[in-house]
């Protein structure tokens, strides 16, 4: 389906890039709701925010991991970035995914499709299409949001505009909504998941108002999200020292898996994943082979634990394979920031748990896969050697034979 492209960025990379084919660049358009006064606001903010002075472009997608990270160049494709402090004044023509302590999108920065942050704080000045915030503070400073904003965070700050619908959860909302200015308002519904229900500006709100009512146990911390993330990638990055250890077979041949037992992946995932426990249930009714159904069941809930991993490394792989990554320090980069993108998209509603259950299945089957033609899969990669250097010894011979007759013609003429 994504064909050529999508196969330099790998197997997790083209669920990303699944998701992100959904949203297309827009028209610069406003809601039917908004009035006159809103279109004009919006017109004029337009050009103020795509002006730029810088005629350095980047073609292709840009990974940035620094103390102080500072695009003001122009990326044409996604950006990847890391960091204390993350600065965007820039035209970004894909999606952004970003990780930093601060994170701010400045009055010259406009993201023209996705923009997926976890951050201690968030600020909009300029344009972004969609965006998908997981911050402590998160505050929309005369920014603009033109299609729908999902959010988590502590205390919310909207001094700019929403374009259309706005799903948050948190407890601390603000609006900065003056009578005659398009600042501080929501164009479509707005939800809101808070203990308590809310009181908001006349007028700041131009669709529905709806409140889910949340029962808080215990306030979500910033470094909650921390550990959540240290965890993945720890877990990631120590399963890849012991199969580099114990099982180096299993890393030199998931590509050959990838590449010639899709299918075999998925199937054997899907069946793993529910075969497993219904034979457990069977050998528990049993009774007689009780300890086999909760050993069974043990291994299930291991292979559960490492099968998002193993769909990470396997995609790291495949990454490092196309982009002829072979030291083992690059490699462990690569990984970490793959398992970071992967991770980033799980926080994302709905989306999150779909690219988690799905990548918990490939992993699955890419363990099943492995242990069922593990010797299969070594043959075939045997076999691919053994024809490479048969088709080397074939030229070599051929070019010796060639040799030899131009020899023997130039002797003839020599004779003559």
């Amino acid at each position: 389906m994504l064909k050529n492209k999508t196969k330099i960025i790998t197997i997790f990379a083209i669920l990303i890039l699944l998701f992100s084919s959904t949203f297309v660049f827009a028209e610069n358009e406003i809601p039917s709701q908004t009035s006159s006064d809103d279109v004009t606001a919006e017109t004029t903010q337009t050009p103020q925010t795509t002006q730029t002075q810088e005629t350095d472009i980047k073609k292709s997608d840009v990974y940035l991991c620094e103390n102080n990270v500072n695009i003001d160049y122009i990326v044409d494709g996604n950006v990847f970035a890391v960091g204390k402090t993350v600065t965007i004044n820039s035209q970004i023509g894909g999606d952004a995914f970003i990780c930093a302590e601060k994170v701010i999108i400045d009055t010259q920065g406009y993201i023209f499709n996705n923009l997926f942050v976890v951050a201690s704080s968030v600020e909009i000045n300029g344009v972004v299409y969609d965006a998908y915030v997981c911050a402590q503070d998160f505050t929309i400073n005369g920014g603009y949001i033109y299609h729908d904003l999902r959010a988590g965070c502590e205390n919310l700050n909207i001094f700019g505009t929403i374009g259309r619908d706005a799903f948050v959860g948190s407890e601390n909302i603000s609006f900065q909504k003056d009578q005659n200015s398009t600042q501080g308002m929501v164009n479509g519904d707005f939800t809101y998941y808070s203990a308590n229900e809310l009181t908001f500006p006349e007028g700041a709100i131009i669709g529905t108002k709806i409140h889910k009512e949340v029962k808080i146990d215990n306030e979500t911390d910033i470094q909650d999200y921390i550990i959540s993330l240290g965890s993945t990638l720890a877990l990631v990055v120590i399963l890849w020292l012991v199969y580099l250890w114990l099982a180096p077979k299993f890393l030199e041949s998931t590509n050959n898996l990838v590449k010639n037992k899709k299918s075999y992946i998925i199937i054997s995932g899907l069946l793993g994943l529910i075969a497993i426990p219904c034979i457990s249930i069977i050998l528990l009714m049993l009774g007689i082979t009780a300890n086999v159904a909760l050993i069974l069941l043990g291994i299930y809930a291991l292979l559960l634990v490492i099968s998002q991993s193993v769909f990470m490394i396997t995609a790291n792989n495949y990454i490092c394979n196309k982009l002829k990554i072979n030291k083992n320090i690059g490699i462990v980069g690569m990984l970490i920031l793959s398992s970071l993108v992967i991770w980033l998209i799980y926080l994302i509603p709905v989306l999150g748990g779909i690219v988690s259950f799905i990548t918990i299945v490939l992993g699955l089957g890419i363990i099943i896969t492995y242990l069922i033609t593990r010797n299969s899969s070594t043959d075939f990669t045997k076999k691919e050697i053994e024809t490479k250097e048969e088709k080397l010894e074939e030229e070599k011979s051929k070019k010796e034979n060639e040799k030899n007759e131009k020899n023997e013609n130039e002797k003839k003429d020599e004779n003559k």
